[in-house]
């Protein structure tokens, strides 16, 4: 288990592995995030009694933590949808990317040793994701436990593993 993730990653790693950068593939990454936001909207909505009405009729815009949020496609997908964005990861270079270029709020940060308050001013969040990154935890009893204390009553926690068929896996 990796406890950095250097621009190599990203780039000579990524590319070595699926054929082409992580930012060469960022259009494709975000393409899942727009559809997997598309799910957490809608079971958002059902779990706030909206039942699929639109809340982009009124004031409130919810909030999504992306935990390993990499260089960023998932936050991108989130703000397309209305959502308010956050991300946390362990590269610093990813999180200066989604920082400088993005201009989304993120933090270097190993999950669940940051505090959100402190970071965002964001006590709980509406959702919290992490996207193949859940499988990189150690124990996962401190991290469930972060993921219930963030994450406000009636959320979302969404996550993906990589498939043990696919190529993270070979």
């Amino acid at each position: 288990i990796r406890s950095s993730y250097s621009a190599d990653y990203f780039f000579d790693d990524y590319k070595n592995q699926y054929g082409k950068t992580y930012l060469e593939d960022f259009t494709a990454i975000k393409n899942h995030g727009i559809r997997r936001m598309s799910i957490i909207d809608a079971i958002f909505l059902v779990k706030k009694g909206g039942h699929g009405k639109s809340r982009r009729n009124n004031s409130f815009v919810p909030s999504v933590l992306d935990v390993g949020c990499a260089y960023g496609p998932f936050l991108s997908a989130g703000a397309e949808a209305g959502w308010q964005v956050f991300g946390t990861d362990i590269s610093a270079s990813a999180v200066e990317y989604v920082q400088n270029t993005l201009k989304f709020p993120a933090v270097c940060a190993a999950f669940p040793d940051f505090n959100p308050v402190k970071e965002f001013g964001v006590g709980q969040f509406e959702a919290v994701t992490m996207w193949y990154v859940i499988e990189h935890f150690r124990q996962l009893g401190p991290v469930l436990k972060a993921v219930s204390r963030i994450l406000k009553k009636g959320g979302v926690f969404a996550f993906s593993t990589p498939s043990a068929a696919g190529v993270s896996a070979r």
